[in-house]
Protein backbone atom coordinates (compact mmCIF):
# COMPACT_ATOMS: atom_id res chain seq x y z
CA UNK A 1 0.00 0.00 0.00
CA UNK A 2 2.98 2.03 -0.76
CA UNK A 3 1.85 5.79 -1.40
CA UNK A 4 -1.34 5.53 0.11
CA UNK A 5 -1.14 5.39 3.75
CA UNK A 6 1.37 8.22 4.13
CA UNK A 7 3.99 10.64 2.94
CA UNK A 8 7.49 10.47 2.56
CA UNK A 9 9.45 12.74 4.90
CA UNK A 10 12.75 13.88 3.03
CA UNK A 11 14.43 14.79 6.28
CA UNK A 12 14.69 11.21 7.55
CA UNK A 13 16.68 9.58 5.10
CA UNK A 14 18.83 8.51 7.46
CA UNK A 15 16.11 6.03 9.07
CA UNK A 16 15.37 2.56 7.42
CA UNK A 17 13.31 2.74 4.25
CA UNK A 18 9.52 1.67 5.74
CA UNK A 19 7.76 -1.60 4.35
CA UNK A 20 5.03 -1.42 1.78
CA UNK A 21 2.51 0.97 3.16
CA UNK A 22 4.23 1.75 6.00
CA UNK A 23 5.08 5.66 4.55
CA UNK A 24 6.24 8.00 7.50
CA UNK A 25 3.74 10.71 8.51
CA UNK A 26 5.11 13.95 8.90
CA UNK A 27 4.91 15.29 12.74
CA UNK A 28 4.74 11.00 12.96
CA UNK A 29 1.02 11.17 14.01
CA UNK A 30 -2.15 8.90 12.73
CA UNK A 31 -4.57 9.74 9.90
CA UNK A 32 -8.09 8.49 8.49
CA UNK A 33 -7.63 7.10 5.16
CA UNK A 34 -10.21 8.92 2.48
CA UNK A 35 -12.29 7.51 -0.66
CA UNK A 36 -9.27 7.62 -2.74
CA UNK A 37 -6.67 6.16 -0.64
CA UNK A 38 -9.09 3.15 0.79
CA UNK A 39 -9.92 2.06 -3.52
CA UNK A 40 -6.01 2.00 -3.50
CA UNK A 41 -5.09 -0.09 -1.27
CA UNK A 42 -7.99 -2.25 -1.54
CA UNK A 43 -7.59 -2.83 -5.53
CA UNK A 44 -3.89 -2.85 -5.43
CA UNK A 45 -3.09 -4.91 -2.24
CA UNK A 46 -6.39 -6.47 -0.50
CA UNK A 47 -7.42 -4.32 2.18
CA UNK A 48 -11.17 -5.53 0.87
CA UNK A 49 -12.07 -8.85 -0.68
CA UNK A 50 -15.01 -10.28 -1.06
CA UNK A 51 -18.36 -8.62 -2.62
CA UNK A 52 -15.89 -5.66 -2.88
CA UNK A 53 -17.43 -2.50 -4.89
CA UNK A 54 -15.28 0.64 -5.79
CA UNK A 55 -18.56 2.94 -5.53
CA UNK A 56 -19.02 1.92 -1.58
CA UNK A 57 -15.71 4.16 -0.69
CA UNK A 58 -17.51 7.02 -0.19
CA UNK A 59 -16.29 10.17 1.45
CA UNK A 60 -13.58 8.68 4.01
CA UNK A 61 -15.60 5.56 4.77
CA UNK A 62 -16.30 2.15 3.07
CA UNK A 63 -19.85 1.19 3.56
CA UNK A 64 -20.46 -2.72 4.36
CA UNK A 65 -23.85 -4.48 3.29
CA UNK A 66 -25.47 -7.26 5.25
CA UNK A 67 -24.59 -10.85 4.56
CA UNK A 68 -26.71 -14.16 4.14
CA UNK A 69 -24.36 -15.88 6.91
CA UNK A 70 -26.18 -14.71 10.49
CA UNK A 71 -26.36 -16.14 13.87
CA UNK A 72 -29.34 -15.77 16.37
CA UNK A 73 -28.85 -14.85 20.18
CA UNK A 74 -30.33 -17.92 22.20
CA UNK A 75 -30.60 -18.89 25.82
CA UNK A 76 -28.54 -22.12 25.90
CA UNK A 77 -29.15 -23.06 29.67
CA UNK A 78 -27.37 -20.83 31.77
CA UNK A 79 -25.13 -19.18 29.21
CA UNK A 80 -26.01 -16.83 26.04
CA UNK A 81 -25.10 -18.45 22.86
CA UNK A 82 -25.30 -18.25 18.75
CA UNK A 83 -27.01 -20.40 16.57
CA UNK A 84 -27.27 -20.28 12.04
CA UNK A 85 -30.00 -18.27 11.49
CA UNK A 86 -31.81 -18.67 8.34
CA UNK A 87 -32.61 -16.27 5.89
CA UNK A 88 -36.09 -16.20 3.58
CA UNK A 89 -36.46 -14.74 0.05
CA UNK A 90 -33.25 -13.23 0.03
CA UNK A 91 -34.03 -11.03 3.51
CA UNK A 92 -33.18 -11.02 6.84
CA UNK A 93 -35.99 -11.42 9.06
CA UNK A 94 -35.63 -9.99 12.84
CA UNK A 95 -38.48 -10.62 14.67
CA UNK A 96 -39.29 -8.25 17.58
CA UNK A 97 -36.82 -8.71 20.60
CA UNK A 98 -34.75 -10.88 18.82
CA UNK A 99 -30.72 -10.49 18.42
CA UNK A 100 -29.12 -11.13 14.91
CA UNK A 101 -24.99 -11.02 14.57
CA UNK A 102 -25.39 -10.09 10.38
CA UNK A 103 -21.86 -10.53 8.99
CA UNK A 104 -20.79 -8.70 6.02
CA UNK A 105 -20.38 -9.45 2.63
CA UNK A 106 -17.17 -8.14 2.29
CA UNK A 107 -13.35 -8.86 4.24
CA UNK A 108 -11.06 -6.75 5.77
CA UNK A 109 -7.64 -7.52 5.67
CA UNK A 110 -5.79 -5.04 7.82
CA UNK A 111 -1.56 -4.95 8.32
CA UNK A 112 -0.49 -4.35 11.19
CA UNK A 113 -0.27 -0.53 10.68
CA UNK A 114 -4.03 0.07 9.63
CA UNK A 115 -6.87 0.20 12.73
CA UNK A 116 -10.75 -0.05 11.49
CA UNK A 117 -14.14 1.11 13.04
CA UNK A 118 -17.45 -0.19 11.48
CA UNK A 119 -20.29 2.53 12.32
CA UNK A 120 -23.80 1.08 12.08
CA UNK A 121 -25.93 3.18 9.61
CA UNK A 122 -28.69 5.82 11.58
CA UNK A 123 -31.44 4.98 9.58
CA UNK A 124 -31.41 1.28 11.06
CA UNK A 125 -31.73 3.40 14.42
CA UNK A 126 -34.54 5.20 13.11
CA UNK A 127 -36.36 2.18 11.51
CA UNK A 128 -36.74 0.48 15.57
CA UNK A 129 -33.19 -1.23 15.47
CA UNK A 130 -30.63 -0.86 18.33
CA UNK A 131 -27.11 -2.25 16.89
CA UNK A 132 -23.13 -1.64 18.32
CA UNK A 133 -20.51 -0.20 16.72
CA UNK A 134 -17.84 -2.59 16.38
CA UNK A 135 -13.75 -2.81 15.87
CA UNK A 136 -11.12 -4.16 13.63
CA UNK A 137 -7.64 -4.79 15.07
CA UNK A 138 -4.41 -4.50 13.34
CA UNK A 139 -4.16 -7.77 11.67
CA UNK A 140 -7.55 -9.14 11.50
CA UNK A 141 -8.50 -10.34 7.98
CA UNK A 142 -11.75 -11.83 7.31
CA UNK A 143 -15.40 -10.83 7.88
CA UNK A 144 -16.88 -9.12 10.53
CA UNK A 145 -20.06 -8.59 12.58
CA UNK A 146 -22.75 -5.96 13.51
CA UNK A 147 -25.25 -7.33 16.52
CA UNK A 148 -28.52 -5.43 15.86
CA UNK A 149 -31.43 -6.00 18.44
CA UNK A 150 -34.79 -5.24 17.29
CA UNK A 151 -36.94 -3.49 19.94
CA UNK A 152 -39.91 -2.22 17.95
CA UNK A 153 -43.24 -4.17 18.04
CA UNK A 154 -42.71 -5.47 14.53
CA UNK A 155 -40.72 -8.01 12.42
CA UNK A 156 -38.17 -5.87 10.25
CA UNK A 157 -36.47 -7.08 7.46
CA UNK A 158 -33.23 -6.06 6.17
CA UNK A 159 -32.57 -7.33 2.21
CA UNK A 160 -29.40 -9.60 1.40
CA UNK A 161 -26.60 -7.00 -0.23
CA UNK A 162 -28.38 -3.84 1.76
CA UNK A 163 -25.72 -1.17 3.38
CA UNK A 164 -25.80 -1.49 7.31
CA UNK A 165 -22.52 -0.01 8.16
CA UNK A 166 -19.52 2.14 7.11
CA UNK A 167 -15.75 0.88 7.59
CA UNK A 168 -13.51 4.10 8.60
CA UNK A 169 -9.79 3.09 8.27
CA UNK A 170 -7.05 4.87 10.08
CA UNK A 171 -2.86 4.27 10.10
CA UNK A 172 -1.11 4.02 13.09
CA UNK A 173 2.28 5.89 14.21
CA UNK A 174 3.80 2.35 14.00
CA UNK A 175 2.92 -1.27 13.38
CA UNK A 176 2.12 -2.99 16.54
CA UNK A 177 3.83 -5.42 18.20
CA UNK A 178 1.09 -8.25 18.38
CA UNK A 179 -0.79 -8.17 16.02
CA UNK A 180 -4.41 -9.97 15.78
CA UNK A 181 -4.07 -13.98 14.53
CA UNK A 182 -6.98 -14.19 12.38
CA UNK A 183 -10.82 -15.17 12.53
CA UNK A 184 -9.79 -18.02 14.61
CA UNK A 185 -8.40 -16.49 17.50
CA UNK A 186 -12.03 -14.22 18.35
CA UNK A 187 -13.49 -15.35 21.17
CA UNK A 188 -16.85 -16.35 22.28
CA UNK A 189 -18.10 -14.26 24.91
CA UNK A 190 -21.02 -16.20 26.94
CA UNK A 191 -23.04 -14.74 29.86
CA UNK A 192 -24.88 -16.35 32.55
CA UNK A 193 -28.12 -16.03 32.84
CA UNK A 194 -31.03 -16.32 35.68
CA UNK A 195 -33.30 -19.69 35.12
CA UNK A 196 -36.30 -17.60 35.46
CA UNK A 197 -37.22 -14.44 32.91
CA UNK A 198 -37.58 -11.39 34.20
CA UNK A 199 -40.05 -9.12 33.12
CA UNK A 200 -39.62 -5.60 32.31
CA UNK A 201 -42.05 -2.81 33.68
CA UNK A 202 -43.75 -1.95 31.00
CA UNK A 203 -44.46 -5.70 29.48
CA UNK A 204 -46.51 -5.59 33.58
CA UNK A 205 -47.99 -2.57 32.27
CA UNK A 206 -48.83 -3.74 29.05
CA UNK A 207 -50.26 -7.06 30.22
CA UNK A 208 -52.31 -5.26 32.54
CA UNK A 209 -53.53 -3.28 29.77
CA UNK A 210 -54.30 -6.40 27.90
CA UNK A 211 -56.40 -7.50 30.98
CA UNK A 212 -58.45 -4.31 30.63
CA UNK A 213 -58.81 -4.25 27.28
CA UNK A 214 -60.10 -8.37 27.20
CA UNK A 215 -62.46 -7.08 30.32
CA UNK A 216 -64.19 -4.44 27.97
CA UNK A 217 -64.71 -6.62 25.57
CA UNK A 218 -66.26 -9.60 27.52
CA UNK A 219 -68.51 -6.71 28.70
CA UNK A 220 -69.81 -5.47 25.25
CA UNK A 221 -70.17 -9.14 24.11
CA UNK A 222 -72.34 -10.09 27.24
CA UNK A 223 -74.70 -6.57 26.99
CA UNK A 224 -75.26 -7.75 22.71
CA UNK A 225 -76.65 -11.05 24.16
CA UNK A 226 -78.39 -10.26 27.01
CA UNK A 227 -80.61 -7.59 24.86
CA UNK A 228 -81.01 -9.90 21.91
CA UNK A 229 -81.96 -13.01 24.65
CA UNK A 230 -84.54 -9.96 26.57
CA UNK A 231 -86.14 -10.05 23.28
CA UNK A 232 -85.95 -13.37 22.10
CA UNK A 233 -87.59 -14.01 25.98
CA UNK A 234 -90.21 -11.56 25.87
CA UNK A 235 -91.59 -13.37 22.59
CA UNK A 236 -91.75 -16.52 24.02
CA UNK A 237 -93.71 -15.09 26.88
CA UNK A 238 -96.34 -13.63 24.78
CA UNK A 239 -99.97 -14.74 25.33
CA UNK A 240 -100.85 -17.50 22.62
CA UNK A 241 -104.32 -16.30 22.15
CA UNK A 242 -104.40 -14.55 19.10
CA UNK A 243 -107.81 -16.62 16.98
CA UNK A 244 -105.48 -15.92 14.40
CA UNK A 245 -103.58 -18.85 12.85
CA UNK A 246 -101.33 -17.05 11.17
CA UNK A 247 -100.20 -15.26 14.17
CA UNK A 248 -100.38 -18.45 16.34
CA UNK A 249 -97.64 -19.70 13.93
CA UNK A 250 -95.54 -16.89 14.16
CA UNK A 251 -95.43 -16.78 17.87
CA UNK A 252 -94.78 -20.28 18.04
CA UNK A 253 -97.97 -21.25 20.39
CA UNK A 254 -97.97 -25.06 18.79
CA UNK A 255 -94.47 -25.19 20.35
CA UNK A 256 -93.79 -27.23 23.11
CA UNK A 257 -92.29 -25.20 26.19
CA UNK A 258 -88.73 -26.43 26.09
CA UNK A 259 -88.28 -25.31 22.51
CA UNK A 260 -90.07 -21.85 23.38
CA UNK A 261 -86.96 -21.39 25.31
CA UNK A 262 -84.36 -22.90 23.23
CA UNK A 263 -85.24 -20.80 20.09
CA UNK A 264 -84.98 -17.25 21.73
CA UNK A 265 -81.49 -17.87 22.82
CA UNK A 266 -80.83 -19.20 19.27
CA UNK A 267 -82.05 -16.24 18.15
CA UNK A 268 -80.95 -14.22 20.04
CA UNK A 269 -77.55 -15.41 19.72
CA UNK A 270 -77.89 -14.64 15.75
CA UNK A 271 -79.47 -11.17 16.33
CA UNK A 272 -76.44 -9.99 18.61
CA UNK A 273 -74.31 -12.12 16.04
CA UNK A 274 -75.65 -9.87 13.01
CA UNK A 275 -74.16 -6.75 14.48
CA UNK A 276 -70.14 -6.15 13.31
CA UNK A 277 -69.22 -4.35 16.55
CA UNK A 278 -70.13 -7.95 18.42
CA UNK A 279 -68.42 -9.97 15.59
CA UNK A 280 -65.35 -7.21 16.02
CA UNK A 281 -65.42 -7.98 19.93
CA UNK A 282 -65.24 -11.50 20.05
CA UNK A 283 -62.82 -12.24 17.23
CA UNK A 284 -60.21 -9.92 18.97
CA UNK A 285 -60.94 -11.76 22.22
CA UNK A 286 -60.56 -14.88 20.45
CA UNK A 287 -57.48 -13.78 19.04
CA UNK A 288 -55.17 -12.16 22.10
CA UNK A 289 -56.25 -15.48 23.92
CA UNK A 290 -54.57 -17.22 21.19
CA UNK A 291 -51.80 -14.96 21.67
CA UNK A 292 -51.34 -15.36 25.41
CA UNK A 293 -50.86 -19.75 24.66
CA UNK A 294 -48.11 -19.68 22.36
Amino acid sequence: MAGVIGRDNPSDDAEPQPGPGQRRRVGGGSFMLTDEQIRHAAEDFGLITGAYDSDSAKYASYEVHASAVVEKLIYDGEYTGHVEYGVSDNEIVIEPGATLKIYTAEHLNLPPYLYAEVIVLGQLFSSGIAAGNTYVDPGSTGPIYLSMTNVSPRALRIPIGEPIGRAQFYTLQRPVLRAHPGPQARRELRLRVNRRRTRRPDENENEALERLASSLLLHKIAMYLASATFLGLWWASQSRDTSNAILDALIGDSLPRLARLIIPLIVGSAIAFAFHDFRTALWTLVMRGRRRDE
